[in-house]
């Protein structure tokens, strides 16, 4: 699925910039809970022991008096590891935006923040329109919204075999129907056939017999 695709999946508005900003936050997929807990138990970002919390994000979120930082980590901490989400919702455009808020300021904030960013993303199936530009997504826009006209498709019909003997005359013809599409001419699919047809019983193939037969002659005539 393209960018406007799923754009339009959404029931995204806006101009093409704000759309792509949108779009360029979403994770493939949905991360449960217990796996977001599981994995910051295991890179020691933020713990829950007997004894109270430990962690690097629980040392910043302790520490730090940025009020977005500690808005962003409160939020986190409350869907991870205080149990009020069932699931991180990376697809989910309003849930996508915070979440890319609250990574962007992990990244800068902690030592080696940008690889656990980096990370984290791919624990979602990373980032499908993490690079989309508004060109791309104005093109793919564009292309959406033109018309598209039907093919007019045409049966040619290409000579394979003769038999000109009294006895059973024939003609062996391969159909094969096609159209020109965007100036290139193309076959159609499963349109390709092979017809047999005794020249006796078709008098369409009679004529073309009768020509085949003067051409045979002139040219054994020379």
């Amino acid at each position: 699925m393209n960018a406007y695709q799923k754009s339009q999946e959404l029931g995204l508005t806006g101009t093409d910039a704000e759309i792509v900003a949108v779009l360029q936050t979403l994770g493939a997929c949905d991360l449960d809970r217990q796996d977001a807990a599981t994995w910051m138990r295991e890179r020691g970002l933020w713990v829950v022991l007997p004894e109270g919390h430990a962690g690097t994000l629980y040392e910043l979120y302790s520490t730090t008096d940025n009020p977005q930082i500690k808005a962003g980590l409160g939020e986190w901490y409350a869907s991870t590891l205080g149990g009020q989400a069932g699931a991180i919702r990376a697809t989910w455009p309003d849930v996508a935006q915070r979440i890319a808020a609250i990574a962007a300021l992990i990244a800068v904030a902690i030592p080696d923040g940008e690889r656990l960013r980096e990370e984290f993303y791919a624990l979602v199936g990373g980032q499908p329109y993490a690079t989309l530009t508004v060109e791309k997504f104005a093109a793919e826009r564009a292309e959406a919204e033109t018309p598209k006209v039907d093919p007019e498709w045409t049966d040619t019909a290409v000579l394979l075999s003769v038999n000109l003997s009294p006895q059973s005359q024939s003609v062996m013809l391969r159909v094969t129907r096609c159209a020109v599409v965007d100036g290139r001419v193309v076959n159609g699919p499963a349109v390709a056939t092979v017809a047999t047809a005794k020249a006796a019983s078709d008098p369409r193939l009679s004529a073309l017999l009768a020509e085949i037969k003067k051409l045979t002659e002139d040219l054994r005539n020379g």
